[in-house]
């Protein structure tokens, strides 16, 4: 059995005791893909694997701009620690891509298009996409649930309300502690393993 993790930071590592890795060894299935820090939701979309088994999406906030090579959102795009030459007049000459994007969500980003456009780009996932796949599709949204989703499963407790910050103290994988990555493991195990 092979399951795909399709996502942002809340589905990128599959160390020490992640529930990535957790879940896969409950479901004794081989981890073929998993999600990248600070991505969009297109980011998702394009990582999905249909010949996986299992496809697990962790649906991010709308208001990020995919591109292949960089996390643009909120948080690195206005965040000194993003850029060590951090300034708001310097970040194009430093790095033109990021300095776009600081413009962008500065001036041109409107939220309610970007939350209806993600909800677009749902629909059609789910519609044209997802129906057709003849693998199980498990949902989980990570701050908010923009989407009703017809094909697949949704996990119903948003992954942003169960997780940790580094300075919480610990070791924390994909945002979360040891225990919360086995609760989320045993959560989804359970969500899964009733249809399989």
């Amino acid at each position: 059995m092979k399951i795909n993790y399709c996502g942002d930071s809340f589905c990128a590592s599959d160390k020490h005791f992640a529930w990535t890795k957790q879940l896969a060894s409950k479901l004794n299935a081989e981890i073929v893909g998993l999600g990248r820090n600070g991505m969009a939701h297109e980011f998702a979309i394009q990582s999905f694997n249909e010949e996986a088994d299992i496809n697990v999406f962790c649906w991010t906030e709308a208001h990020r701009l995919f591109y292949k090579d960089y996390a643009l959102n909120f948080s690195t795009v206005f965040s000194p620690a993003s850029d060590k030459h951090f300034k708001e007049d310097m970040r194009a000459s430093k790095n033109p891509i990021l300095g776009s994007a600081y413009y962008f969500f500065k001036y041109l980003h409107d939220i309610k298009y970007f939350e209806q456009r993600q909800m677009r780009d749902l629909y059609w996932f789910d519609k044209e996409i997802l129906s057709n796949y003849r693998g199980v599709a498990v949902h989980c949204f990570c701050f908010q649930n923009t989407y009703s989703f017809e094909n697949g499963l949704t996990y119903d407790t948003l992954l942003n309300e169960d997780r940790s910050f580094k300075a919480q103290g610990g070791e924390i994988e994909n945002h979360k502690n040891e225990l919360q990555n086995t609760r989320l493991a045993n959560n989804l195990f359970c969500l899964i393993d009733n249809i399989l």
